[in-house]
């Protein structure tokens, strides 16, 4: 009888045994494993932070990506440790949770490029800008514009010069979106643009967003005016919205633009060969005593948990060596001051950006339909109908 109770105790010492074990291992592989979330993150910057991340973790980190609404959003956050998502709508609902990042690892980036939490840390910027076709400037024996009148008369020089004035892929909604943007940022500001992005947060129909003020002297219908004008002084395509980012080379090798307003990354689809006739620059301004940015989505990075895995892979994020490959594998700006750039027209992003009052901001479809894409798709069919009707 004492023999069966002994051997009844070891067995069960050594279920204690293993079960103790078993929760030390699962313990140990929850406090040691990372786990990655990617809001809307395109290649090819998703691969360049999984690189990184997975040569700084000592255990292959587990990643995921996500797009949906603020709901799934949540659910999605709480099994991270890191969110990486562009300063937009999905950013400021991840902020309201998302740990402070110490002041060690922010010191290299330019204030104005921080949210008021500072609990993101700013890595990568795009950039939606005007990229000038050095070969029409030099047909047209003109000089860059420096403010948004002298935008308008280079558009109105050219114009013998080239069959497009301005190139833009406007049927593209991000692009679209940012160009209306660009537009009202530069001629009204920084603030106004900030209007505007909120009254697309609640949009309801195109009539109604017309005649929603952004200052106190002007509407949206206001910003929409200038695009319409430039439709009807023929300095955009015909078909304008219906050009795709794609279609930047063959118009480029046909020689078919002066000015093109893309993104950074659209420009990178261009070869070296291409790209060295071009001179990039922000959308110019009407008034510089007035508060302004620019329209350059900023790839940031969130600390969610309390692993201190988490923390030092941010940490790692901001060291000028990882920084560099980054960059490198991205042709991004990179929003450190100290790490140098990939080339000039990233370097310039930085450098546009840190000196403007207001810093990077996004573009309004990440600003205000980043987690209702059928909102903001609704919206943008809205506005080509709008910009298509009324000639």
């Amino acid at each position: 009888m004492m023999m069966k109770i002994k051997k009844l105790a070891i067995f069960f010492g050594l279920i204690a045994v293993v079960l103790c074990l078993v929760f030390c291992l699962v313990v140990w592989n929850k406090k040691t494993k990372l786990s990655v979330l990617f809001v809307d993150i395109q290649e090819p910057v998703k691969s360049a932070f999984t690189t990184q991340l997975s040569q700084i973790s000592k255990r292959k980190p587990v990643f995921n990506a996500f797009k949906g609404d603020i709901a799934a959003l949540k659910n999605a956050s709480k099994k991270a440790d890191l969110i990486f998502a562009y300063n937009g709508q999905a950013a400021s609902e991840i902020s309201e949770f998302a740990k402070e990042i110490p002041d060690y690892i922010l010191q290299t980036v330019p204030e104005n490029f921080l949210n008021d939490k500072k609990n993101a840390c700013p890595i990568l910027l795009d950039h939606y800008g005007v990229f000038y076709y050095e070969k029409a400037r030099r047909d047209a024996h003109i000089q860059y514009a420096t403010s948004f009148t002298e935008f308008q008369s280079y558009l109105e020089d050219v114009k013998p010069y080239v069959e497009i004035p301005l190139f833009v892929p406007g049927g593209s909604d991000s692009r679209l979106l940012a160009f209306v943007g660009a537009v009202t940022e530069g001629v009204f500001g920084s603030d106004a643009y900030a209007n505007f992005v909120n009254a697309l947060k609640n949009y309801k129909g195109i009539d109604d967003l017309l005649e929603t003020k952004i200052s106190s002297d002007k509407t949206v219908k206001d910003a929409f005016d200038i695009i319409l004008d430039f439709e009807r002084n023929g300095y955009l395509h015909s078909t304008w919205l219906g050009v795709m980012p794609h279609e930047l080379k063959n118009y480029t090798l046909d020689s078919r633009f002066a000015i093109a307003f893309v993104s950074l990354s659209d420009y990178r689809m261009l070869d070296a060969v291409l790209g060295q006739e071009f001179s990039m620059d922000r959308m110019q301004v009407l008034d510089t005593k007035v508060k302004h940015g620019i329209i350059a989505p900023v790839i940031q990075v969130f600390c969610t948990s309390e692993k201190k895995i988490a923390l030092d892979a941010v940490a790692a994020l901001s060291e000028i060596e990882v920084l560099n490959d980054i960059s490198d594998a991205t042709k991004l700006a990179l929003a450190s001051a100290f790490a140098p750039s990939y080339d000039k027209q990233s370097d310039d992003v930085r450098f546009l950006a840190a000196s403007c009052y207001s810093g990077p901001i996004s573009d309004p479809l990440i600003a205000a339909f980043e987690l209702d894409e059928k909102r903001g798709k609704s919206f943008c069919t809205d506005l080509r109908t709008y910009l298509k009707k009324i000639k």
